[in-house]
């Protein structure tokens, strides 16, 4: 099975970053390697993971999501992850070509032969703007109108779906969740239409993007909540405030 890098070729223009293609590592991404519009909608009816956030640094708490879902979800066929531009309630301050990199370092340690295909998309990154889930769910029905998606989420941002998200009442009724809770985690008492919940049979780590930023600030290396490749990636970028010989 192959972790791919998956770039929308209707923009016209292809971008760049280090990605994980069948095991192998690459600087850019190459055009024979890269599934296309075409190739994905002459394939069959698909159920498909959406895994977005902003990914600065990923981090272990990612990777357990990630098997975690596929785990629990049988009938799943693929996970995308979709790294996101600048939110409304968040300037990421790293660029997507180096989240993208530091993905590609992870699922190459974690699941260097994993047995449903994982996809790395750049399709927030590349849309001009702020990133919403709801524009993401138009458009990913809009082009692959046969896939259903299934958004992956912490159980704990159902408190704040229809309230605070853009256009949250119709993601909460239109989008398909699957909510990884936490025992500690508050869940309002009416669920969205369509949500798998998954609260047993999995080990959660109270880890965060934060938490790692803040230790590589400080001048710690972040392991072993990233991977030491990810960790020298890191340093040799200078990003999140390193710099030379403090990591």
């Amino acid at each position: 099975k192959a972790i791919r890098c998956f770039i929308d070729r209707r923009v016209g223009s292809l971008s760049s970053g280090t990605i994980v293609y069948q095991g192998l590592s690459l600087d850019r991404c190459a055009r024979p390697d890269i599934l296309s519009v075409s190739d994905t909608l002459s394939m069959s009816r698909k159920n498909i993971i959406i895994y977005g956030g902003s990914f600065s640094p990923p981090h272990i708490g990612h990777m357990i999501a990630i098997e975690t879902a596929l785990r629990h979800a049988p009938h799943i066929d693929e996970l995308w992850i979709l790294p996101s531009s600048d939110r409304l309630d968040k300037q990421i301050g790293v660029s997507g070509d180096h989240r993208v990199a530091m993905l590609g370092i992870m699922l190459e340690e974690f699941f260097p032969t994993p047995e449903k295909p994982i996809t790395i998309s750049t399709l927030e990154l590349d849309r001009p703007g702020l990133t919403t889930t709801h524009a993401t769910l138009l458009e990913l029905q809009q082009v692959y109108p046969d896939y259903t998606f299934h958004f992956l989420i912490g159980a704990d941002l159902l408190r704040h779906i229809r309230n605070t998200w853009v256009n949250g009442k119709k993601l909460w009724d239109a989008a398909h969740f699957i909510a990884l809770r936490d025992l500690g985690d508050d869940v309002p008492v009416e669920l969205p239409t369509h949500i798998q919940m998954v609260s047993d049979d999995m080990a959660w780590v109270g880890v965060s993007s934060t938490f790692v930023r803040s230790l590589v600030s400080r001048g710690f290396p972040g392991t072993p909540y990233i991977h030491n490749r990810v960790a020298v990636y890191i340093k040799t970028h200078y990003l999140y405030g390193t710099k030379k010989g403090r990591v």
